[in-house]
C-alpha cells in the first residue's frame, strides 16, 4: 500500500494515501489537496481513486477516514462518496477525530 501524487493537466493537484495496509477487514485512506487549489473536486477524484484501488485489491474491505471533529470539505467529500460517520476515535495527528466508514456493497464508482 502506498501514498500517490494526484495530477491535473500534467499538474501536481494534491495526493492520496493508504494510511497502513489493511488489517482486520479494514483499510484507511487520507487525502489532501495543495493551497490554493481546493474546490475543484482533485481531493474528491483523489478519495474516488483510493477506493476503487481498495476496491479492485479486495472487493470486502471497509474502507475508513478520520476527519476533524466538524463540518468541512473533507466531510462533505465522504458523505458524497457514501461513507457513513460512525464514532468519536483518537488520531495521534489531531487528537479527537469522526472516524467514517465505507462498507463493503457501498460502491460511489457504480
Amino acid at each position: 500500500w502506498i501514498g500517490y501524487v494526484a495530477v491535473h493537466d500534467g499538474r501536481a493537484v494534491g495526493g492520496g494515501a493508504f494510511v497502513g495496509a489493511p488489517s482486520e477487514g479494514r483499510v484507511e485512506i487520507a487525502y489532501y489537496t495543495l493551497d490554493g487549489l481546493e474546490g475543484q473536486g482533485h481531493a474528491s477524484a483523489t478519495a474516488r481513486a483510493l477506493v476503487a484501488l481498495a476496491r479492485q485489491t479486495d472487493p470486502q474491505l471497509v474502507v475508513i477516514a478520520k476527519t476533524l471533529p466538524e463540518e468541512n470539505a473533507s466531510t462533505r467529500i465522504l458523505h458524497g462518496l457514501g461513507f457513513a460517520r460512525t464514532e468519536m476515535v483518537q488520531d495521534e495527528e489531531v487528537g479527537d477525530a469522526w472516524l467514517w466508514e465505507l462498507p463493503p456493497a457501498a460502491n460511489p464508482l457504480a
